[in-house]
């Protein structure tokens, strides 16, 4: 997403004092409206991804060519295939390495 380091921590303590869980994650946009196929999903995961969708492409690409930031604020309706076909035994390191890669 196109925003700060600065703006996104502003953001996580305002929601804090809320007391409302924040989980960061790695969002893939894909094109949509249809469902990830099982081996797309598999490579999302390898990739690093934590979270698909299409609801957000739009709005971010937007946000970047007008040069404004943009934080978004998503609700996850169902777990993604390739978790539920394998459960991912990676260490919090190993999920770091693989962002650092991307």
């Amino acid at each position: 997403m196109h925003t700060t380091k600065m703006n996104t921590q502003k953001f996580i303590r305002l929601l804090g004092i809320r007391k409302l869980k924040i989980n960061e994650a790695v969002y893939i946009g894909t094109i949509g409206p249809e469902t990830e196929t099982e081996a797309e999903a598999r490579f999302y995961r390898e990739i690093g991804a934590d979270v698909t969708g299409y609801s957000l492409v739009p709005e971010d690409i937007t946000a970047v060519h007008a040069g404004i930031s943009y934080c978004a604020i998503g609700l996850i309706s169902r777990n993604l295939v390739a978790d539920k076909m394998m459960e991912d035994t990676r260490t919090e390191k190993d999920k770091e390495k693989t962002r650092k890669k991307t």
